[in-house]
C-alpha cells in the first residue's frame, strides 16, 4: 500500500532542521489530530482545519528513508469521521497534513479505533521523527481470540514450530519449494497425485509391461493393442502426449479459410507479442518486421487488409513492404481550346488581266449646246486674191455672195438629271492565293482519366494470413 503524502508546514520544517541549515535533528511526534473537514494542504497551517479530536495514544517508527508508520487509537465512545490527519510535535507545531474528500476511516460509539497508516516525507529523513513510548496494550491474536498477529519469516515457516504468527504468501512458497522442490509440484507430478487407481499410476508411468512382465504368449495379450488401447486410439491426435503445438515451422505463414487463426498461429497483424510467451518464434523472425516499443517483445508480420505476399529471392529485402506497380494499361485523353483567338491572312495577286466594262444607254434626250459667239464674212466673186472664191486659215473656197453676220453664242443643256448603268464583264477563270499567319506561341490543356484503384489487385476471395509460433 502506498503511503499517505503528507505536507511539511513551514514551522514543522523549521523544528526539524538542524541550525546549520546542513541536515535534521530529531524531533518527538506527540499526537495525532483528526478532522471531517475537506481542504487543501498548505504549508503555512499552523493548525488542522475542522480539528475534532486529538489523540495522544500513538507511536511508531521509521520504515524506510521517507516513510513513518504510525498507530493511533481511541477507545472513547466518541463518533465522527476521518477525512484529514495532522501530526503534531512534543511542543505542539503542526509538522505535516494530509487531506482528502473521501472518507479516511469511521468510528462509532461502541467501536474502538485503531489508525494505523504510513506517512510519506519528500525530503525529511524519517528516522529523525521519533515517538514515546506509548503501549496500546493489544491483545495477540490466537486461534480462539482476536487480536494483532506478527508474520513469521520464511525460515520459521519452514520450521513449523511457531503457532502465534501468521504465514505470508513468500513462506508459503519457501515451504512448499522445500518439501516438494521448486515451482512443484509439476503438471504431471498433480496428475500422478490424482490419480485414482493403481492401474491409473501404472499407465502414467508407462510400468504396465515391465513391471507385469506380460511378455510371452498365453498371457492374455492382444498383438493389436499398446498400452491396452488399439491403434486407432493413436490415430486421434488429441490422444497424443508431448506433440507440438502444431506440425508448422515456426515462423511459417499460412492461408487460413475460417474466421479465426487456428492453434498454434497468431494473425499477421502487426501488434507486438512478448519474447518470453512465443521464444520459438521470435528466434525465428526476431525483430524483422519493426522496431519493439521496449526489448520484452516483438511485432509480428503485417499483412494489410486488400494485399497480399510478395515473394523475394533476396534475404535482405525480407520485411520490407512493396508499394507494387501498375500494370500496362492506356487512358482516353481529350484536349481543351485554347481560347479565343485570330490568325492573320493575305491573298496575292491573280497576275495581269483586264475585265471590260460598258454603260447602257438613257434613251432619247436632249443637250443644250452654248456657243461664244463667231462671225462670218460673205465675199462675191473675184473678192479677194484668186478672184475664184474665198480662204481662210489657207484654205480656198468657191467664192460666194452673201452677207455677213455676227452670232451672240450657242449654249448645251444637261438633257435632265440622269444616270447610266455600268456593268463589268469577267476576267475568265483564274486563281487567288492565300496564306494564313501562325497565331503565336500557345498550349492547349489535355486532361487525362483517371483509372483503377490504389493497389494494383487480382480478384479473389478473402482469407486469414497466420504466422505459426
Amino acid at each position: 500500500m502506498t503511503g499517505l503524502r503528507f505536507t511539511v508546514t513551514r514551522r514543522g520544517r523549521e523544528a526539524i532542521v538542524n541550525a546549520e541549515r546542513n541536515g535534521t535533528a530529531p524531533v518527538l511526534a506527540h499526537s495525532l489530530g483528526l478532522t471531517d473537514q475537506v481542504f487543501e494542504a498548505d504549508p503555512e497551517m499552523q493548525a488542522l482545519p475542522g480539528e475534532h479530536t486529538r489523540l495522544t495514544s500513538i507511536k511508531g517508527g521509521a520504515t524506510s528513508a521517507d516513510t513513518i508508520h504510525v498507530t493511533a487509537r481511541d477507545d472513547t465512545d466518541a463518533q465522527y469521521s476521518v477525512r484529514g490527519l495532522g501530526l503534531y510535535l512534543a511542543d505542539g507545531t503542526l509538522l505535516a497534513v494530509y487531506g482528502q474528500q473521501q472518507v479516511l476511516a469511521e468510528k462509532s460509539t461502541q467501536a474502538v479505533l485503531l489508525l494505523a497508516t504510513d506517512l510519506q516525507f519528500a525530503d525529511i529523513a524519517a528516522a529523525d521523527i521519533t515517538f514515546g513510548d506509548t503501549n496500546f496494550d493489544l491483545n495477540v491474536g490466537t486461534e480462539e481470540t482476536p487480536g494483532v498477529l506478527e508474520l513469521a519469516t520464511p525460515t520459521e515457516t519452514i520450521a513449523g514450530n511457531d503457532d502465534e504468527r501468521a504465514v505470508h504468501a513468500k513462506g508459503l512458497r519457501a515451504l512448499l519449494d522445500r518439501r516438494l522442490g521448486e515451482d512443484a509440484p509439476t503438471e504431471f507430478a498433480m496428475r500422478l497425485i490424482a490419480a485414482a487407481t493403481q492401474q491409473a499410476v501404472r499407465e502414467l508411468l508407462e510400468l504396465k509391461g515391465a513391471a507385469l512382465k506380460d511378455d510371452g504368449a498365453g498371457n492374455g495379450l492382444d498383438a493389436d493393442k499398446l498400452d491396452g488401447k488399439h491403434g486407432e486410439h493413436y490415430l486421434d491426435w488429441e490422444n497424443l502426449t508431448g506433440k507440438p503445438v502444431s506440425m508448422l515451422t515456426p515462423g511459417q505463414v499460412i492461408t487460413f479459410a475460417g474466421t479465426a487463426a487456428p492453434t498454434g498461429t497468431l494473425l499477421c497483424d502487426g501488434r507486438e507479442v512478448l519474447r518470453s510467451a512465443y521464444p520459438q518464434l521470435f528466434d525465428a523472425i526476431g525483430t524483422t518486421y519493426g522496431a519493439p516499443s521496449d526489448l520484452t517483445v516483438f511485432k509480428l508480420p503485417k499483412v494489410d487488409e486488400g494485399s497480399g505476399i510478395i515473394h523475394t529471392s533476396d534475404p535482405n529485402k525480407v520485411g520490407q513492404t512493396s508499394d507494387g506497380e501498375v500494370i500496362q494499361h492506356s487512358h482516353a485523353a481529350h484536349s481543351a481550346g485554347a481560347g479565343s483567338h485570330a490568325h492573320s491572312a493575305s491573298s496575292d495577286a491573280a497576275g495581269d488581266h483586264t475585265h471590260g466594262a460598258w454603260t447602257d444607254g438613257q434613251g432619247q434626250h436632249n443637250h443644250g449646246v452654248n456657243d461664244p459667239g463667231h462671225s462670218h464674212t460673205w465675199i462675191g466673186p473675184n473678192a479677194g486674191p484668186g478672184s475664184g472664191g474665198w480662204s481662210a486659215a489657207g484654205i480656198t473656197r468657191p467664192s460666194i455672195v452673201g452677207t455677213s453676220h455676227n452670232t451672240t453664242g450657242i449654249w448645251l443643256n444637261d438633257g435632265g438629271h440622269h444616270a447610266h448603268n455600268i456593268g463589268m464583264n469577267g476576267a475568265g477563270y483564274h486563281s487567288h492565293g492565300v496564306s494564313v499567319a501562325g497565331v503565336g506561341d500557345h498550349t492547349h490543356a489535355i486532361t487525362v482519366d483517371a483509372t483503377g484503384a490504389a493497389r494494383n489487385l487480382a480478384a479473389g476471395i478473402r482469407m486469414l494470413y497466420c504466422i505459426a509460433y
